[in-house]
């Protein structure tokens, strides 16, 4: 499984390669899917195991009450609940798994938005966007082309008047 910050870097686009952002964005995709498919699938097993570990510890906190001859308050239960050491520990490890595919949903998420956008970046490639600069860039360049061939004709006059 590829790591989050890994596949982070991916997201970044280069408008001066994008047939190699599209080319590769699915296989990047299925990566992200991957992961996000695994760390749902732990966190709802995580979940499970600490449903079932709940319902046992109130289970065995009930059979031990009665044991005793004790009655024991809906609060008092959950008090015991919260404050069992396997308890407490499965629900840690609940929060860091969600947390973990909370990060790989979002990834996911983001990943889907680059597909929307390397169409869009395509889109306007085609359309010729992002050679306006190149035009640009060539008209400056033949602005200053000429300047310097105006003031070499000036010279050049300078130089024939003196003669």
């Amino acid at each position: 499984m590829s790591t989050i910050e890994y596949l982070k870097e991916f997201l970044i686009i280069d408008k001066n390669h994008l047939d190699e952002a599209i080319e590769v964005q699915a296989e990047i995709f299925y990566h992200v899917a991957d992961g996000t498919a695994q760390a749902v699938s732990e966190r709802d097993q995580i979940k499970y195991e600490l449903d079932t570990l709940l319902s046992d510890t109130y289970l065995a906190i009930r059979l031990e009450a009665t044991e005793e001859g004790r009655k024991i308050t809906e609060a008092l239960l959950e008090n015991e609940v919260a404050q069992d050491k396997d308890v407490q520990k499965l629900k840690e490890k609940y929060l860091e798994v969600k947390a973990n595919a909370e990060k790989w949903l979002a990834l996911k998420e983001s990943f889907t938005q680059r597909g929307y956008m390397l169409r869009e970046m395509a889109s306007l490639y085609v359309s010729g966007y992002f050679a306006e600069i190149s035009v640009r860039s060539s008209t400056d360049t033949e602005e200053i082309q000429q300047q310097a061939r105006r003031e070499r004709m000036s010279t050049r006059r300078k130089e024939r008047a003196q003669l």
